[in-house]
């Protein structure tokens, strides 16, 4: 993982000893991002890896920022190295994130972030935080609701990492869908200007399309479908 100049990070396979990137490998462009106007080098930021269900998966804590506020709060992603999806902030909700790590627990049981915070509610003093996770029931008390809210982002993020989608329960088609390199899924699930992907990752932005069985028609001069990434912000899934 490398941060690039534009303030967001690229995703490059490594050789088989992970010592060097494969420079003739295409990163998985825009696939984080920090500030949107900032200048130089982020902060130091965690990242492990672990298995979830039968599929190898990246975790990754980076600082997302909004255009309106200039604090950076700690954001969850997970990579299979195919598809990004961004779990959500970690609590705690005031702290303006720096430098941070990120440890699994052994048998993938549990999360722990450590990270440096800067709470301008406090004179701007900084402090440690350490924020857990564990996978049995009663763990993490802190946070009350935050916690119980980071708890349903993380099942969902279990059910994005299945390496085989539930295609017949949600009423798409009999069997199920093999995953392995898919990137989206896209299927009868559509409005007038949005084409759902049931493999949450990005819905499709379509144009002059009339809904057809199991998907869309494109009718018409200019008509087409867009997958909006890197255009919606440094918090969306990729």
């Amino acid at each position: 993982m490398s941060s690039c100049g534009e303030g967001q990070h690229q995703l490059y396979m490594s050789d088989g000893h992970g010592t060097s990137w494969c420079p003739n490998c295409v990163p998985i462009n825009c696939v984080w991002c920090n500030s949107h106007d900032r200048e130089g080098y982020g902060v130091p930021s965690g990242s492990s890896t672990a298995v979830i269900g039968d599929e190898r998966v990246m975790l990754a804590i980076l600082p997302a920022y909004s255009k309106d506020n200039e604090r950076g709060r700690l954001h969850l992603w997970v990579t299979s190295s195919v598809r990004v999806h961004g779990v959500g902030p970690i609590p705690r909700e005031g702290d303006e994130a720096a430098t941070s790590f990120l440890l699994v627990k052994g048998n993938n049981d549990g999360l722990i972030s450590l990270y440096e915070s800067k709470r301008r509610s406090e004179g701007g003093s900084h402090g440690r935080v350490a924020f857990a996770r564990g996978g049995g029931a009663g763990a993490g008390k802190r946070g009350g609701e935050e916690m119980d809210s980071f708890g349903q982002r993380l099942a969902i993020m279990r059910l994005y990492c299945q390496g085989w989608l539930g295609a017949a329960a949600k009423g798409m088609r009999t069997g199920p869908v093999p995953t392995k390199g898919l990137v989206a899924f896209l299927s009868g699930s559509s409005t007038g200007t949005e084409w759902r992907d049931e493999y949450l990752g990005v819905c499709a932005i379509i144009k002059n399309a009339a809904a057809a069985v199991n998907g869309v028609t494109l009718e018409g001069a200019g008509a087409g479908a867009q997958w909006p990434v890197d255009t919606q912000g440094p918090t969306v899934p990729h």
